[in-house]
C-alpha cells in the first residue's frame, strides 16, 4: 500500500496541511495511519476521492458539520435533501446579487448622466415599452406649486416612507426601492390639480396577483435635476404643467396616469443646486409622432 505524508496529500490536492488537520479532528477525513510515536499522518491515494467530495460539498455552500453528517450517515437521500435545500438558498442569493448588480449599474449610469453634460429640462417624445410595476397606495395629496413652509417632511417624503414600509412588509427585496416613483391620476391632470394617488417601483419579475403594468406607448418625457428653483417654485409642478401645455398645443390626448421616477436622490449629488434627479413621463396618444419637434427615435 502506498502511503502519503500529510504534506504530499496536501500538495496533490491543492489544499493546506492545516485543512487536513481540521478534517482529521472533525472526523471528515481520518488518515489511514497515524504513527503512534511521531504522530505523523499518512494517507492513501484512494482517500483523495473523499477529499474531492468534501471540496465539492463545500463549494455548494454546505458546512463542515453538514458534510460530517453526510459522511457518517452514508445515506444518499439525506445528502440529496441537504443539497436541495442549499440549491434554494443559492437561488435566493443569486437573485439578491442580481438586484445588487442592477442597482450598481443604475447608480453608475446616473453618475455618467451627471458627468455627461446632458441638458436637463429638454422635452422628448419617446415610445416606451411595457414595464412591470408594483403599485402602492398613498394618502392622496396635491403636488405643491411652491416650497412648503411646513418644517415637517413634505407629503411626498412621508409617502416614500410609507411605500418603503409596504414594500418591505410584503417581503420584496429592498433594492427595488431604488426605482420608486409617484403616480398622479389621469383625471386630475386635465384640471391641473396634479393629485398624487400612489407610488410604484419597477419589478423585474412576475408576482402573481400583485403586479400591474405601465403600458407601452408614447410619452412626453423630461429629466430635472433639482426639486425647487431659486424662487422656491416646485420644479416637478412647473415642468408637469409644461408637459401638459405641450400636449394641449399639439393635440395629444393624455392616455394614462402620469409617472415620475426618482433617478437619483442621494447626498452624493448635492452640488451646484442639485438635490434630486427626477424623470417625468406623461403618457399621450399621438397620431404622427415623427412630425413632432420633440420626437426621439428609439
Amino acid at each position: 500500500m502506498d502511503a502519503y505524508t500529510i504534506g504530499q496529500m496536501a500538495q496533490m490536492n491543492r489544499v493546506t496541511k492545516k485543512t487536513l488537520v481540521i478534517y482529521h479532528r472533525m472526523g471528515l477525513l481520518v488518515p489511514e495511519h497515524v504513527d503512534p510515536d511521531t504522530g505523523y499522518r499518512y494517507y492513501t491515494l484512494s482517500q483523495c476521492s473523499t477529499l474531492d467530495m468534501i471540496q465539492q460539498l463545500k463549494h455548494v455552500g454546505l458546512s463542515l458539520a453538514q458534510i460530517k453528517q453526510i459522511i457518517d450517515r452514508r445515506d444518499v437521500s439525506y445528502m440529496h435533501r441537504l443539497i436541495v435545500q442549499q440549491t434554494g438558498k443559492l437561488q435566493r442569493s443569486i437573485k439578491a446579487l442580481e438586484f445588487s448588480l442592477a442597482t450598481a449599474r443604475e447608480l453608475s449610469d446616473t453618475c455618467e448622466l451627471f458627468m455627461s453634460g446632458k441638458r436637463f429640462c429638454e422635452v422628448t417624445l419617446e415610445y416606451l415599452p411595457k414595464r412591470r410595476i408594483l403599485r402602492f397606495p398613498v394618502k392622496p395629496y396635491q403636488v405643491q406649486r411652491r416650497r412648503s413652509q411646513d418644517p415637517q417632511l413634505s407629503n411626498w417624503e412621508k409617502s416614500l416612507r410609507d411605500i418603503k414600509r409596504q414594500l418591505l412588509d410584503e417581503g420584496f427585496p429592498a433594492p427595488l426601492f431604488r426605482n420608486v416613483g409617484c403616480i398622479c391620476s389621469k383625471e386630475s391632470l386635465a384640471g391641473r390639480d396634479f393629485l398624487c394617488t400612489g407610488g410604484f417601483v419597477f419589478c423585474p419579475y412576475a408576482v402573481e396577483g400583485r403586479e400591474s403594468f405601465w403600458e407601452e406607448g408614447y410619452c412626453l418625457t423630461l429629466t430635472i435635476d433639482r426639486t425647487f428653483d431659486d424662487e422656491g417654485n416646485h420644479m416637478e409642478y412647473k415642468h408637469l404643467s409644461m408637459l401638459m401645455d405641450i400636449a394641449d398645443a399639439n393635440g395629444y390626448a393624455v392616455r394614462d396616469d402620469y409617472y415620475c421616477e426618482i433617478i437619483a436622490d442621494t447626498p452624493a449629488f448635492l452640488y451646484s443646486g442639485r438635490d434630486m434627479m427626477l424623470r417625468l413621463r406623461l403618457p399621450v396618444n399621438v397620431e404622427n409622432p415623427q412630425s413632432s419637434p420633440c420626437y426621439k427615435s428609439t
